[in-house]
């Protein structure tokens, strides 16, 4: 037989036999990988197929111990992110809204652009943070106002701490981002009621998640019915459909904080005391007059936008 012949046959035999080693699921030295495993790693935590797959092999095609495995190096990976882009600016971000029948709470999540703002990660956080601080106010009726020292040991679902969530958040989309505040209303009286507005600028993000708002801008009112009187269910129609329209005209005509009178100013255009404003839907009427004719009384309002620097709002 010719040597050339020969040679050619184990060239082919070996090729073979090394197209085997390396074929997907095998590795020299190393578990082979389930692909039903792999697929189900994937869908449930989102992370990359090689990510998945080294987490499988490390844990012997152990779903549960390689699903930990890899939220727990989520979390040390984003946290050195966190680290290396901390000192980043961050002008860009969202507002959560959440509102139910005594409590209404605005949270601000900060990113440093739009293009993180529209991302599902992201906003899945926002909605996550909105909700605990929901939780949190909705625990202790004193509360209203979250500073970002106080986030730090608010529990997100499943007892994960928000700061290890957001450094997860930070690691997958790559940029700095920051729980900065918080603001809420409690309606401890029954005759009170609350209503909320988010008005949303960027373009690409979702209106909301869950029962949660998103915006740029947000606004939360309380109020009642004028006197004592029980209020009608025709007031109560009434005083819902004015309720989001008011909350519309803050965030759009911004007015001062706090509902003290001062003396009107010439130009209508100008003024900055909420009950003196002309409707922003009727100006011909001042929001006080309107607030009369339609027996309401306002007791209290909060503007929020994000990215706001807090002097400014006063």
């Amino acid at each position: 037989m010719p040597v050339g012949s020969c040679f050619s046959r184990g060239s082919l035999r070996l090729t073979g036999y090394l197209n085997y080693l390396i074929r997907p699921g095998f590795r020299l030295g190393s578990t082979a990988v389930s692909k039903s495993q792999l697929s189900k790693l994937r869908r449930s935590t989102g992370y990359t197929f090689s990510a998945c797959r080294e987490a499988l092999v490390k844990h012997n095609n152990d779903f549960d111990k390689a699903l930990l495995w890899l939220n727990e190096e989520a979390v040390k990976r984003g946290w050195t992110a966190a680290e290396k882009l901390s000192r980043r600016q961050l002008s860009q971000g969202l507002l959560g809204v959440l509102q139910t029948r005594t409590h209404a709470v605005v949270a601000e999540v900060n990113c440093e652009t739009d293009f993180v703002a529209r991302n599902e990660q992201f906003q899945n956080f926002v909605a996550g943070v909105t909700e605990a601080v929901m939780n949190e106010f909705s625990a202790d009726p004193s509360i209203t106002h979250f500073g970002a020292d106080q986030f730090k040991e608010v529990v997100l679902d499943k007892s994960t701490k928000l700061s290890d969530a957001m450094a997860v958040v930070v690691g997958a989309v790559g940029e700095n981002i920051a729980v900065r505040r918080a603001f809420g209303l409690h309606n401890a009286a029954d005759a009170s009621r609350l209503a909320s507005y988010a008005h949303i600028s960027t373009d690409g993000v979702k209106q909301g998640i869950r029962e949660v708002k998103f915006g740029k801008y947000a606004a939360v009112i309380r109020y009642r019915p004028t006197g004592e009187q029980v209020a009608s269910a025709a007031w109560h129609e009434r005083a819902n459909r004015l309720g989001k329209q008011l909350c519309q005209h803050i965030v759009g005509m911004n007015p001062r904080p706090g509902l003290e009178l001062t003396t009107a100013i010439d130009d209508p255009d100008e003024e900055r005391c909420l009950l003196l404003q002309p409707f922003f839907l009727d100006d011909t009427v001042r929001v006080g007059e309107h607030l009369a004719r339609n027996e309401m009384v306002l007791e209290e309002f909060i503007r929020v936008e994000c990215g706001q620097d807090e002097s400014s709002r006063s």
